[in-house]
Order: structure tokens, then C-alpha cells, then sequence
């Protein structure tokens, strides 16, 4: 999902270093979020999608602060909380529907 991310950021905005860089590092703290406190994450919780939520807010922040984009650091902040609360819901999704079978 990060690297989807990553590439629409990339198609939207300038195709230049700066960018590529900014989407790649916050990718790496969203990542390195999710691996440094799973343990508080346990999937199908509401708590996980919470975690994940505030994880790509933080990375939504990175990206703003290594972008410098002319977009408010809210509309950053909010992308970051939507995409990461997405992708803890298709996570915990994939992992149910897996239960199931």
C-alpha cells in the first residue's frame, strides 16, 4: 500500500528527488511504527485500526516536513490517518477472511 501511495504521490505532484524521498521515508516510519509496537497490535481490534490511524499520522507529518508541499499539514495529517486506518482494515479483513476458510 506504501508504494502505491508513494507512486500516486509521485504522479500528483513534481516527479523530482525531494518527493520520491519524502514518500519513501514516511513509508519507512509507517512501517517501522507498525513493527516496533506490534505487539499492542492484535488483528480484527478496533484498537489496531486506532494504532494504525495515528501511525499514518505521524508519517503523514514526515512526509509534509521532507515535501515541503504547498498543501496544509492537516490535509497531510488526515491522508496519513485515512491510509493507515485502511490499511489496518484490509489487513484485519485478509486475516478474518483466512479464519474463515
Amino acid at each position: 500500500m506504501g508504494a502505491f501511495v508513494g507512486v500516486l504521490e509521485l504522479w500528483f505532484y513534481d516527479f523530482n528527488l525531494r518527493h520520491g524521498v519524502a514518500a519513501m521515508t514516511s513509508g519507512a516510519v509507517f512501517g517501522s511504527l507498525v513493527g516496533l509496537f506490534s505487539s499492542s497490535i492484535k488483528n480484527g481490534s478496533s484498537r489496531t485500526i486506532i494504532l494504525c490511524a495515528v501511525f499514518g499520522g505521524v508519517s503523514g507529518v514526515v512526509w509534509w516536513v521532507l515535501a515541503k508541499p504547498t498543501v496544509s499539514v492537516l490535509f497531510s495529517i488526515g491522508s496519513g490517518v485515512v491510509l493507515g486506518s485502511l490499511f489496518a482494515w484490509g489487513e484485519s479483513y485478509g486475516v478474518s477472511k483466512k479464519r474463515a476458510n
